[in-house]
């Protein structure tokens, strides 16, 4: 599977060192797509973002790996609920992999959002767990 916005990371502005950056990169893992993302989702990458990894929605499970981010404002919390709203919507699945990193948790936890999403703190429990529903 190709990188989401390997070239161009998510429009923001590749080689401008004052603004934000954001790489995503998806891959196939048997049944479920997982997506890793490192950099910032702000205002300037959250849509873009957003857009990137639902359109690799596809009804498997799907996986994003947040370890690698260096800032969650509250656009990218925002597109955070909008993938887990289209991934609903489409009857997917999507899991959010946050290990240990505060700048993801921190604003989860505070506002609240950390209860609207399936965390995990390591990949492998997000590929194996069973599905929601699932006998």
């Amino acid at each position: 599977m190709p990188d989401v916005c390997a070239d161009d990371p998510c429009g923001a502005g590749a080689g401008d060192p004052f603004v934000p950056h954001l790489t995503t990169a998806a891959e196939a893992r048997g049944d479920a797509v997982v997506v890793h993302v490192t950099g910032e989702i702000d205002a300037e990458t959250a849509a873009e973002f957003r857009d990137a990894v639902t359109r690799l929605l596809d009804g498997r499970l799907m996986v994003v790996v947040l370890i690698g981010v260096a800032f969650l404002g509250s656009a990218g919390l925002a597109a955070l609920l909008g993938i887990r709203d289209r991934a609903v919507a489409s009857g997917a699945v999507v899991r959010f992999v946050v290990g240990g990193n505060r700048v993801v948790i921190r604003p989860l936890t505070i506002t609240g959002v950390a209860r609207e999403l399936e965390l995990y703190d390591e990949l492998g429990p997000a590929l194996r767990d069973p599905a929601p529903g699932a006998a």
